[in-house]
């Protein structure tokens, strides 16, 4: 999506991605990668992991990603200075674990906005998420089939219908992770009953980019026709600029999970001020 097409509402976010793309370019979280963890019982590959990180270099880069929100005046205003008074440790573990109720806890605790702070927070393991998932990719296993990022543990943000042969790719928007999935099943809950599957698109476009709803769980996830697989730092980009698809889900009562895709996913963040960055090691 280029600026000319972008909708000005998105305009402030399509600014934070731009922040976590160079952010993801520093090879220090490449440094920072170890071998993964997971127990190939359908359990991501983040879990298990200890992340060991620089505390200073931390604290910079949330400065940075919740100061430049709060430019854009609105809730997020409350944003601008919060990184001095936050856990950033904290924060970054309840992140990377989607543990919204903890995130919203730490802004009660500072006096931010909560609902910015949770917006918001969601882009700061982005960087290391990024590394993570390009050194693991020959980890995952060939057989994954599960709703759930094999390498975060994320609910996926889009799926595309990728090649000639229209296999069905699901994405995650943190960490760009690419897995494999049956047509005619729900990655929510894993539905297949094809007359609670419902598909919602635009008549001019639905070859192109479409809606699937699941009537089971009232989720539904956004897919666009491929040749290739999009870059890792695309695919919130693509998110943002299909706001009209989500606008149509809504509208009918379909919705994105509120609840977290791995609930006890088990990560452990460690600040240090010794080093540029530490190793993430199993535990």
């Amino acid at each position: 999506m280029s600026a000319n097409d972008a909708d000005p509402s998105t305009a402030p976010w399509l600014e934070l991605l731009e922040l976590v793309d160079q952010a993801a370019g520093d090879p220090a979280w490449r440094s920072a990668v170890p071998a993964p963890g997971g127990t190939g019982d359908g359990r991501p590959l983040l879990d298990g992991v200890t992340l060991a990180l620089d505390a200073r270099r931390l604290q910079r880069w949330a400065s940075r990603l919740l100061d430049s929100a709060a430019r854009n005046g609105g809730p997020a205003a409350t944003l601008a200075g919060s990184a001095d008074r936050l856990d950033v440790g904290r924060l970054f573990g309840a992140a990377v674990t989607a543990d919204a109720a903890r995130v919203r806890t730490l802004a009660r605790d500072v006096g931010i906005d909560a609902d910015a702070l949770a917006a918001v927070a969601a882009l700061l393991p982005a960087p290391l998420l990024r590394a993570c998932a390009a050194a693991w990719a020959a980890a995952v296993p060939t057989s994954w089939d599960g709703g759930h990022c094999p390498i975060c543990g994320a609910w996926p943000t889009l799926a595309e219908a990728r090649g000639l042969d229209r296999s069905r790719q699901l994405r995650c928007g943190g960490c760009g992770g690419d897995w494999k999935t049956a047509w005619l099943r729900c990655p929510f809950c894993g539905n297949s009953d094809h007359e609670r599957l419902r598909v919602l698109a635009p008549a001019e476009a639905h070859e192109q980019r479409r809606v699937e709803a699941c009537d089971a769980c009232a989720g539904y996830i956004k897919t666009f026709t491929t040749l290739t697989a999009r870059p890792a730092a695309d695919v919130m980009r693509q998110d943002l600029g299909s706001i009209e698809l989500d606008i149509a889900a809504l509208e009918r009562g379909y919705q994105r999970p509120e609840r977290a895709a791995v609930s006890d996913l088990d990560v452990r963040v460690v600040l240090h001020e010794r080093r540029a960055w530490g190793l993430l090691t199993r535990r």
